[in-house]
């Protein structure tokens, strides 16, 4: 990704680590998916992929990033049991 070397600082404030290394939110865009599987008192499962667009904009300014997914279509498929 990047190096970063200073001897003018005594404390490293890792929230700006990735600015002061030069790097852009596009540049760490990546995605992610996962798989969630519920599964029922009665045996019955049903799951779904999951894919996600990370990291949320604000990353190399603000060091760290949060989202709340709230709209997201997710369309679980029973599976066999």
């Amino acid at each position: 990704m990047g190096s970063y070397i200073s001897n003018e600082e005594e404390e490293l404030n890792y929230k700006n680590l990735l600015y002061k290394i030069g790097l852009t939110d596009e540049e760490l865009e990546s995605n992610i998916s996962f798989d969630i599987e519920i599964i029922l008192t009665n045996k019955r499962s049903f799951k779904s992929n999951v894919e996600i667009k990370i990291p949320i904009d604000g990353i190399v300014l603000e060091g760290t990033t949060s989202k709340e997914f709230t709209d997201m279509d997710i369309v679980f498929k029973r599976t066999e049991n």
